[in-house]
Parts: C-alpha cells; sequence; structure tokens
C-alpha cells in the first residue's frame, strides 16, 4: 500500500469514524432530551399532586380549627347553646344532634385531641401524624358534612351553601411550600393575584383552578427556576452519556491508531521483504554463476580459477549466514532471551582499541574516525561483542549515508550514575519526522524502490533491543551543524 492509497484510506476512515461518532452523539442527545422531557411531565404531575393534597390538608386544618376542635373541647355541664362555631350558624337541634354524634365517637377514643393536636400542629407535613386518629377524624368529618358543615375549595369558588369555612389562601399556600420542601423539589413558585387570568400553555410547569364564573382552567401559580431540579435528576444519565461517548471516542480512535499502525508496519513489511529479497538475489545469483562456470565451462581444471570461484562462493555464503544470524538474533532479543554475557568492561580502552581497529579497516579509502575520552577508566557491565557489533554498524551506516567526505566522531564520558558513548557524523541527518521511528523493527528512511544503499531496517532495532538488556538505552538526534548523533547510554 504506497503513499497515495494510504492517504485515500485515511481520509475515508477519518470521515466514517467523525460520521460515526456524530450520529451516536445525535442518539445520546435525543435520548437525554426525552429523559428531560419525562422528567419534566412528571414534574408537572407532582406539582399538580401536591396542590391537591395542599389544599386537602388546609380544608382538615379548617375543619379541626373552627369546628371540631370546639367540640372536642366543650364541657357537658355547658349548655350547648353556648357553643359558638366560626363560620357556621346552625339550629339548637342540628348542634345538639351534632354535638352528640361526634361525642360519641370521641369516648371511644382516649387522648383523641392530643393525638390530632399531633396531626395538625404547625410541624407539617406532620412525622407524627396517628393514621387511626386520622381515620376518626374522616368519620368525624362526614359527620359534619352531613350538618352542612363545608370549606370552599377555592378562594373565589361560588357556592349556594350559607354554612361554609373560607378559602384560607395564606395558609395553603404555606402547605404548599412547605410539601414542595419536603418532597426536595427545588423550584421557585411564582403565585399569581385572583384577578390575574393566564391561560395554561404546553411548555408551562403550573398549578392549575377552576373558575367558576368563566367554566374553565387557568393558571394559579407558574413554577419557575425549576431547569436545575430537572438537570439534578438527569444528571446519571448524563454523566453516563459523556462516558460513553468518551469510551466510544478513545475507542475509535484507538482503533484507527491501530489501524494505520498495521498498515505502516505492512508497508514496513513490504519493504523489507523487497530489502531483503534484493540482498539475497546478489549472493544466490553469484553463487549460481560460480557454480556453473565450474561445471559447464571445465574451470575446475585449472586449481588456481576452481581456487578464486570457490572463494567467491565461500564469501557469498558467509554473506547469506550473516543475514539469517541477524535475523534470528534479533527474534531471541524480541523474545526477551537474554543471551548476552556481560563483564566488566572500560568503556575508555575499549573504544580506544576499537577506534584503532576501525581506522586501519578504513585507511586505503581515506576515512578516518575521530575519538575522544576522559583519562580516567569508566567501568560498565556490558557485552563487548555485542557493543562492538553496534559501534560497527553506526560507523558502518555514517560511511554509507555519509557522502564522500564524511567526518566521523566516537566520544565516551561519563555523568552522574550513567556513562556514554556517542557516535556522530556530518552528514545530511535524519529527517525530522523519522528521528523516532529509526529503531522500529525493518524501518528504514523511504527511498521508494531505489536500493543505492544496502540494509535490512534490522540494525538500529537490533541495537536498541541489545542496549535495553543491558538496561541502557540508545537515542539519535539531529546536530544543529548538520549530521547527526547516536547516544549509548549505560548505567555505572
Amino acid at each position: 500500500m504506497r503513499k497515495g492509497s494510504l492517504q485515500k484510506n485515511k481520509i475515508r476512515n477519518i470521515v466514517l469514524m467523525i460520521v460515526s461518532q456524530l450520529l451516536l452523539t445525535l442518539f445520546v442527545s435525543y435520548w437525554l432530551v426525552n429523559q428531560y422531557q419525562n422528567e419534566k411531565d412528571q414534574l408537572r404531575s407532582k406539582i399538580m399532586e401536591i396542590s391537591y393534597k395542599s389544599k386537602q390538608d388546609m380544608i382538615n386544618r379548617k375543619v379541626y380549627e373552627c369546628v371540631l376542635s370546639k367540640v372536642l373541647e366543650h364541657n357537658d355541664t355547658l349548655s350547648i347553646d353556648s357553643l359558638e362555631f366560626d363560620y357556621i350558624t346552625m339550629t339548637l337541634d342540628k348542634k345538639t344532634a351534632l354535638v352528640k354524634e361526634v361525642m360519641a365517637i370521641y369516648r371511644e377514643n382516649d387522648n383523641l385531641i392530643t393525638k390530632l393536636d399531633e396531626c395538625f400542629c404547625e410541624d407539617y407535613p406532620s412525622h407524627n401524624a396517628d393514621e387511626n386518629a386520622l381515620r376518626i377524624f374522616e368519620d368525624m368529618k362526614n359527620i359534619m358534612h352531613r350538618y352542612g358543615v363545608r370549606v370552599a375549595y377555592d378562594s373565589y369558588a361560588s357556592y349556594n351553601y350559607t354554612n361554609t369555612i373560607p378559602f384560607d389562601l395564606e395558609l395553603y399556600r404555606w402547605l404548599y411550600s412547605c410539601l414542595i420542601k419536603s418532597n426536595n423539589i427545588d423550584v421557585e413558585i411564582d403565585w399569581l393575584p385572583e384577578d390575574k387570568h393566564v391561560q395554561f400553555e404546553d411548555n408551562m410547569i403550573a398549578i392549575e383552578r377552576y373558575n367558576y364564573n368563566e367554566k374553565k382552567y387557568e393558571v394559579e401559580a407558574i413554577i419557575t427556576e425549576y431547569q436545575k431540579h430537572l438537570f439534578k435528576k438527569i444528571l446519571p444519565q448524563f454523566l453516563f452519556a459523556l462516558v460513553l461517548i468518551a469510551i466510544t471516542g478513545f475507542a475509535l480512535v484507538f482503533t484507527y491508531r491501530g489501524y494505520i499502525k498495521q498498515v505502516k508496519l505492512n508497508m514496513l513489511r513490504s519493504d523489507f521483504i523487497n530489502n531483503i529479497t534484493h540482498e539475497l538475489k546478489i549472493p544466490v545469483a553469484t553463487v549460481k554463476a560460480a557454480l556453473e562456470a565450474l561445471k559447464n565451462f571445465g574451470l575446475h581444471a585449472d586449481p588456481n580459477t576452481t581456487q578464486e570461484y570457490l572463494e567467491m562462493v565461500f564469501q557469498e555464503m558467509n554473506r547469506l549466514d550473516s543475514l539469517t544470524s541477524k535475523v534470528l538474533e534479533h527474534a531471541k532479543l524480541e523474545g526477551q532471551k537474554h543471551i548476552l554475557k556481560l563483564e566488566k568492561t572500560d568503556l575508555t580502552s575499549f573504544s580506544g582499541q576499537l577506534t584503532h581497529s576501525i581506522n586501519l579497516l578504513y585507511n586505503n579509502k581515506g576515512i578516518k574516525v575521530n575519538y575522544s575520552s576522559p583519562k580516567v577508566s569508566i567501568n560498565v557491565n556490558a557485552d563487548k561483542v555485542y557493543i562492538e557489533s553496534i559501534l560497527r554498524n553506526l560507523i558502518d551506516n555514517s560511511i554509507k549515508y555519509g557522502g564522500n567526505q564524511v567526518q566521523i566522531q566516537l566520544e565516551v564520558w561519563k555523568h552522574e550514575k550513567h556513562a556514554y558513548i556517542a557516535v556522530s557524523d556530518n552528514g545530511p541527518g535524519i529527517p525530522k519526522e523519522y528521528i523516532n521511528k529509526v529503531f522500529d523493527k525493518f524501518f528504514r528512511v523511504p527511498t521508494g524502490d531505489i536500493h543505492n544503499v544496502k540494509g535490512y531496517g534490522l540494525g538500529l532495532s537490533f541495537a536498541d533491543l541489545v542496549m535495553k538488556q543491558h538496561n541502557g538505552q540508545i537515542k539519535a538526534e539531529n546536530l544543529k551543524e548538520g549530521g547527526c548523533r547516536f547516544i549509548l547510554s549505560f548505567p555505572l
């Protein structure tokens, strides 16, 4: 897969990823809006339920305060004629009959007044309300209702009854506010004046009342500042939605990065196969040509020519053996198999001897490696064979990529708890976008299908694995003055 195809696939996958995330976000947003609307509908229903209960409790309190409490406190030694009810007038016969029926129930239940006082005390809603006392109160209220004792259900309702206790608007609103707080509903209530007539709208959360004059329902109070309450209600769903979108986005990005990494790995593997095939063809073709010459042209009769051809075959087979050995050693190091033999090593003398050996090797090619180090010994635990292989590979890379006037510097020093060996050159350096990738397996700085520089993409990866087994590391950096430097660090 080449760069053009990779770029097209990247754009396509990015578009699909964005579209998928947008669709998920839209779905989650739609779900959250529905949750919000459901909570709003439930709040609207709860508001009306509280309104109904507040009116019922107001009626009960007014009946108890204006009539029933006076009956229960009546002393039989006093005449019934002296008993006066608030807002209620009735004949002596009716009053006497009412008192007798209520007192008959009262005498059958001890401490009834105390229990009802606890039910209708200022602590509202009462946590000490006696259920049995409330049931007895309902029985008494039904008796009073038979005798014409009633409470107006609305503040401006028109009734045809003469004995009606007026609607206590202030008490009703106080009871309503208490119930709102006890239900942990954090809202504001905007009570409308009785002479203000507002029609209910679908987007409202409001308390409704029945207008007996107009024969229709209208708004009694508007509930405001309810958004905060609704948001608290859907906060768990909102957090779940955020986590879901975040996890999905992370999964898409992670999958996409894995896909790109796999594609690049396939490209590197393809380049590696191309490079190694190119490297294998040369020794195979050379060996084949040499053997054909010995077989078909009778060159074996000439001992000198035969020896030359056999030397050629031997050298090419050594190249094949070197290649396979590198691949196998690389696999062993990747598998965390400790094949190194660490021993106490003086990096100063070791690097000096290596520099001398390399200068002798390249003397006739006009290449010289400059060496600098402190005069004191720097001792580390290292495998000399593998460290020498790494340094030779780095110097060989500097020669291959550095051009005709390459200058190579090998340095040794120590700082705090680490010792360092650096190989630097004045070559073209490494492109910035590849500086962190040169230690990847099979990676080579892209050159298309041109094979003017031999290599398998294993040398620096091998060096990285070896340094990790030394509990050290290798890193690359470009120099400001041009060229690059590879630094090996060892723990002292």
